[in-house]
């Protein structure tokens, strides 16, 4: 779905351009946008190449097991069947302890993992937390955001860390609270 969205706008970014007489104009466009991801991949990899092998470091040290256990507490009020089966738990605590490590690279094969387990599982409603908590990306270290601001000349790259805690705690707690109620709203439906 997402391919055909994206090749739909380059066709009608390509034909509009031509229509209005700026093909050249598009065509350097498209060269630059190009040339610039690239260096843009190659300038951020190395500082997520840092962060990741830190991940390493702190699973290896144990570091990410003593987090797991901090957040345990919390993760069983929103997993609560998931937290039984020690293998989900450990993929969820990995996901969600990456997420706050701002390390979003690193917790994408834990997430696709968790995910699996919750959605064979036909655990929906946990699958449900845990994408929340995977849009709304509470973040203690925004590595990855703080990367690219680096990459693209900024001077601070790590100003933004008081923006990014309010912003994503907020988008959490929202969310939680659309969550908690549309499944009120759907209980009361299933009730009737």
């Amino acid at each position: 779905m997402l391919e055909a969205l994206i090749i739909s706008l380059i066709i009608i970014s390509t034909v509009t351009a031509i229509l209005n007489g700026s093909s050249a104009e598009a065509a350097s466009a498209f060269l630059g946008g190009a040339e610039r991801a690239v260096e843009l991949v190659i300038s951020i990899s190395g500082l997520i190449i840092l962060w990741s092998g830190l991940l390493k470091v702190a699973e290896r040290s144990n570091l990410t097991q003593k987090l797991k256990r901090i957040l345990s507490p919390v993760l069983k009020l929103f997993f609560k069947r998931a937290s039984k089966d020690e293998d989900t738990a450990d993929k969820i605590s990995q996901n969600i302890s990456a997420n706050l490590l701002g390390l979003g690279n690193a917790a994408t094969p834990s997430g696709i993992a968790a995910s699996d387990k919750l959605l064979n599982g036909k655990n929906y409603r946990e699958f449900g937390y845990f994408m929340l908590f995977n849009t709304a990306s509470l973040q203690l270290f925004p590595i990855t955001v703080a990367a690219v601001r680096a990459a693209n000349g900024a001077s601070e790259p790590f100003s933004i860390i008081f923006s990014v805690w309010t912003v994503s705690a907020l988008s959490l707690i929202v969310g939680l609270s659309v969550f908690f109620l549309l499944s009120k709203i759907q209980g009361k439906k299933e009730k009737c």
